[in-house]
């Protein structure tokens, strides 16, 4: 599965992005602002804030594939 998401203080939050449940990103979301929050004050580097970024989105890809595939056309 591939996931591209765009992380900064006027992005849309991931679970829209994704357009999955908001309860399924709430960490990667607090993830994600923290990181924002932490290379706007120069506590990360923008090339720290690109490795972390990754890592939310692996992390986020791993559970989404964990998660039962929706069933297609109506039941049998």
């Amino acid at each position: 599965m591939s996931i591209v998401l765009h992380f900064g203080a006027l992005c849309k939050p991931i679970h829209e992005q994704l357009g999955v449940s908001k309860s399924l990103t709430v960490q990667a979301q607090l993830d994600a602002d923290a990181v924002v929050r932490l290379r706007i004050r120069g506590v990360l580097t923008d090339s720290e804030g690109v490795k972390v970024e990754q890592r939310i989105i692996n992390g986020l890809a791993r559970e989404l594939a964990r998660l039962p595939k929706p069933r297609k056309g109506g039941t049998k």
